[in-house]
């Protein structure tokens, strides 16, 4: 039988830094609680392979893109890269589940930063070609 293996491969995240005030500090990036262990953990329990994908095959990466605001709620969250309209769905849907995540900081003060986070769809248990 065919299941759902996910693979997180790694997180990408992105901020601005001002050179422009002495007394400015770099901005650190927002964080899920627990880390990439715990974001592992809670994409294999969340996932479902869509049953149209999983019958016809389809397996590949979905990358979504989507911010971190300064309560770290995930907002706005899109496919940077899409492998087929029900495995984007399925990501995107996981996505905005998410718990809250440790906002990013900058100067002491939380900011708004962007995330990108690629979710490989895998189907395992097919048979030998």
């Amino acid at each position: 039988m065919k299941t759902l293996k996910t693979l997180l491969i790694f997180i990408i995240t992105a901020g601005s830094i001002s050179v422009s005030a002495q007394t400015a500090t770099k901005p650190t990036q927002p964080e899920y609680p627990g880390g990439l262990p715990a974001i592992e953990a809670f994409l294999t329990q969340q996932l479902m392979y869509p049953e149209q994908a999983h019958k016809q095959g389809i397996e590949g990466r979905v990358v979504v893109g989507f911010m971190i605001n300064e309560q770290g709620r995930v907002v706005s969250p899109k496919i940077v890269k899409s492998i087929h309209p029900a495995l984007d769905s399925e990501a995107v849907r996981v996505v905005q589940l998410m718990p809250r995540w440790k906002p990013g900081m900058k100067d002491k003060k939380p900011i708004v930063a962007p995330v990108v986070l690629p979710i490989v769809f895998e189907l395992t248990g097919k048979a030998a070609k």
